[in-house]
């Protein structure tokens, strides 16, 4: 099996905790997949120097860049991302987290060859203690697009747009900018779904985020109990760093 090599692309800002677990999850994912004959390199732009050093120590190739417009931050990204090689992009958040179930399946994607992303996400609210599940897009027009963490994405589909798959302009709207670029050609990942894996991929909200814990969605909220069982599924070690009570309760 030929060894494959995957970017992991993202944009840091503010939320240093939260960030550092982040990057410590990353480290755990890199010795996950080179078990696996996969070699991941990570790449961030952040927005201030300190931003940037943290990243370093943990082996991220990472450089400033201005936070506004964000679209033009996560271009200036993965255009660096270009530097390693890669054979795929894997675009995440900086606040979001897979387990290992997950983690395994975009491993078999990638060596298949299969362009892929999750249809369904869980959201935390840290400050609040509370964990929904996200089924999928409900607007008729994005059923086809993932959720955006966790998609993989061809060197070859990164080069047909030159490396930039988002609006340079827009600020918000990330994910579906990002597929609307590759709807017009036909290039849409394939959807995996969390549920039928049984893993779990958690989008953490605190206080400072592009989009808050939204309490208007129809989603209901998982009890107690169930949203503690979904925490439980991420590396134990980086529950460990998150500094919130509910995190640390069950790592």
């Amino acid at each position: 099996m030929r060894t494959k090599r995957v970017s992991l692309v993202t944009c840091v800002y503010q939320r240093r905790e939260l960030t550092r677990a982040f990057w410590t999850w990353a480290a755990w994912l890199r010795d996950r997949w080179a078990a696996q004959d996969i070699t991941l390199d990570l790449v961030a732009a952040a927005s201030d120097p300190y931003e940037r050093d943290v990243a370093a120590s943990f082996g991220v190739r990472a450089f400033l860049h201005p936070n506004h417009p964000l679209g033009a931050k996560f271009n200036a990204a993965l255009a660096a991302s270009q530097a390693v090689d890669p054979d795929w992009a894997l675009i995440m958040g900086s606040d979001d987290f897979f387990c290992e179930r997950a983690a395994d399946a975009l491993a078999a994607a990638i060596h298949a060859d299969r362009s892929v992303g999750f249809r369904d996400l869980y959201y935390a609210d840290l400050p609040n203690d509370r964990v929904r599940y996200l089924k999928g897009y409900r607007v008729k027009s994005r059923h086809t697009e993932p959720v955006g963490p966790g998609t993989l994405h061809s060197r070859a589909t990164c080069e047909r747009f030159h490396w930039r798959l988002w609006d340079a302009t827009q600020h918000a709207g990330m994910d579906n900018s990002r597929f609307q670029t590759l709807k017009v050609h036909g290039l849409m990942p394939e959807l995996l779904y969390l549920r039928e894996l049984d893993a779990v991929m958690l989008d953490v909200k605190t206080e400072t985020n592009l989009w808050p814990f939204d309490p208007t969605r129809k989603q209901p909220v998982l009890s107690p109990e169930e949203g503690r069982a979904i925490w439980a599924r991420l590396p134990a070690h980086v529950l460990e760093m998150i500094p919130w009570p509910i995190a640390q309760a069950v790592a």
